[in-house]
């Protein structure tokens, strides 16, 4: 029998172990109310390589220079971007803005969306930075 939560470990199998720490911890206090989650959510086109390519090749590149949401969870029908980072700093910062026009982009999608950073550590002048662009902050 496998140890742990095993259905709950292999919904987000993408995530680095000291990624998937924080978000269970995160589920554990606040995964009421949300009404499903994403994972690992490709947006973006990714690079196109040339013609000679096989299909498979040219899709394999595609795929992997796609950018990819650690979670995308659902709230009363909006939806709320997640990076999940220990100890996160302004790059984390910066992923969640292009997630967020990429996600538009991607899905022709204008209507409310939500950022949020999942981290362990913060220090006050980024936390600053990220409430100060409506990004919510948090720390578990």
């Amino acid at each position: 029998m496998p140890e742990g939560n095993f259905v709950l470990k292999q919904r987000f199998i993408h995530m680095m172990p000291a990624d998937k720490v924080l978000w269970e911890k995160w589920l554990a206090l606040y995964s009421q109310g949300w009404e499903r989650y994403e994972y690992d959510v490709r947006i973006g086109e990714g690079i196109t390589v040339s013609e000679e390519y096989p299909d498979w090749g040219k899709d394999l590149a595609r795929l992997l220079t796609q950018k990819r949401i650690d979670v995308i969870a659902y709230r009363q029908g909006i939806p709320w971007i997640f990076e999940v980072k220990p100890q996160a700093g302004l790059g984390a910062y910066g992923q969640l803005l292009a997630y967020r026009e990429l996600y538009r982009r991607h899905f022709n999608y204008a209507g409310p969306l939500e950022l949020a950073i999942i981290t362990d550590l913060l220090n006050p002048d980024e936390r600053f930075i990220y409430e100060k662009a409506g990004i919510h902050v948090f720390l578990v």
